[in-house]
């Protein structure tokens, strides 16, 4: 608050977007020295960069849930499923595909098979009221 009462005596007349309530060593410290070092991203898709990962270890455990584990193999191999099912009923690039189902071992399962069909994924809470999920599904445009 000290920064922005400092601000309104220094320039009364200046515009709220013009104030800040950060100092400026502040605002360099929490956007520079908190956000850590820059490091390159890689040039490909997550499900591209699963894929490898599962061809390099694919008898190590990819996932654990509720005392259920999956390795990296069996998660493939049940995404790909996935994503050969929602390809057969044309749902690839360009299709909305909701999943309306609690976190868990298959909800992961679904979004990786979804992002390798090159649908977009739509997450839907289960718990949210049906009205809402109806709306929600009629304005995402899914089949």
């Amino acid at each position: 608050y000290l920064t922005a009462l400092e601000q309104l005596v220094a320039g009364p007349d200046a515009g709220v977007h013009d104030r800040g309530l950060l100092s400026e060593a502040e605002y360099r410290f929490q956007v520079h020295e908190l956000a850590g070092p820059v490091r390159e991203l890689p040039d490909r898709r997550f499900h591209e960069l699963f894929e490898a990962q599962a061809a390099a270890r694919p008898a190590e455990t990819a996932v654990v849930h509720a005392g259920r584990s999956w390795t990296y193999g069996e998660l493939n191999a049940r995404a790909n499923r996935i994503a050969h099912a929602l390809l057969a009923r044309d749902l690839g690039p360009e299709a909305v595909v909701a999943v309306v189902t609690e976190r868990n071992l298959e909800w992961l399962a679904s979004v990786i098979g979804i992002l390798k069909a090159g649908a977009a994924y739509l997450p839907v809470e289960p718990h949210a009221p049906v009205d809402r999920m109806a709306r929600t599904l009629a304005r995402s445009g899914c089949r």
